[in-house]
């Protein structure tokens, strides 16, 4: 079975907690990229990075698991 974790210089890192970063992050850097001025579009754009993050995290820890889930669905 694959790790549900990574080490990136002595640290232990979640996949499914990266994966919502890395949404969030995106998000965000795509919208200041733009030039979006107003920041309640910002935040909707962050809440919207981060439920996708949360949509395609738990799609990837359910493929990471496979095993597991197609046998308890």
């Amino acid at each position: 079975m694959a790790s549900s974790t990574f080490s990136v210089l002595g640290f232990t890192i979640p996949v499914y907690s990266f994966a919502l970063v890395v949404g969030i992050v995106i998000s965000i850097g795509v919208a200041v990229r733009r030039g979006v001025a107003r920041p309640a579009v910002l935040v909707d754009l962050a809440l919207g990075g981060t439920a996708g993050a949360v949509i395609v995290g738990r799609a990837g820890h359910v493929l990471l698991h496979w095993t597991y889930f197609g046998d308890h669905t």
